[in-house]
């Protein structure tokens, strides 16, 4: 027995495989480079769901500095 979140997940990989294993079949390099970068994005899902709290504080950090490097140019520029 699976919760929704980990039933979504395995659905996923399998949809990676299948695809990756589809490109393989036919071989088309892109199909299976489309199976590989799903399998990665389950991952990352699995990833982010877990660390979500990590990932909000380094959003916040990212736009701080961004909003404190545009308020130092705006000032700098309006200065001149």
């Amino acid at each position: 027995m699976l919760n929704v979140k980990a039933t979504s997940l395995a659905m996923m990989t399998l949809l990676a495989l299948g695809t990756f294993t589809a490109g393989l079949q036919a071989r088309v390099w892109r199909i299976c480079a489309v199976g590989g970068i799903l399998f990665l994005a389950v991952v990352a899902m699995g990833w982010i769901e877990q660390s979500i709290l990590l990932l909000v504080a380094a959003v916040v950090v990212i736009v701080a500095v961004g909003g404190l490097t545009w308020w130092v140019d705006q000032r700098r520029h309006g200065a001149v």
